[in-house]
């Protein structure tokens, strides 16, 4: 039986980020502990080609056509990204700035409310 994801991991084709933005560290515990998250991450890393974010404009840069990667997640994944991240669940759609590899990218976790 297929289990219907709890949500979605989306990363972004990576843009200049906001100065008050948190960057958040992939390589650390407790997120380096989430095989799910790794695996879209690096599979961004190999999407991405440097430049791309040149063919998009500042308010594309969350559009669906600069998703690198989007990866459905269940809900018990998406619990324990969302506590590994340590923001508050009240949200609807949860985004910050990942560093991977030496690139920093957009990352959205989308909870699918039932």
């Amino acid at each position: 039986m297929d289990i219907d994801p709890g949500g979605d991991i989306v990363v972004f084709v990576p843009v200049a980020n906001p100065d008050d933005a948190t960057v958040v560290d992939a390589t650390e515990a407790p997120l380096s502990d989430l095989p799910y998250f790794q695996r879209a991450l690096s599979r961004a890393s190999d999407e991405y080609e440097e430049g791309m974010e040149a063919d998009f404009d500042a308010d594309e840069h969350r559009s669906s056509r600069a998703a690198l990667v989007r990866d459905g997640i269940s809900p018990s994944e998406v619990d324990a990204l969302v506590e590994a991240l340590e923001r508050d669940r009240a949200y609807r759609a949860l985004e910050w700035y990942v560093a991977y590899e030496n690139t920093t990218y957009p990352v959205s976790v989308r909870d699918i409310a039932p």
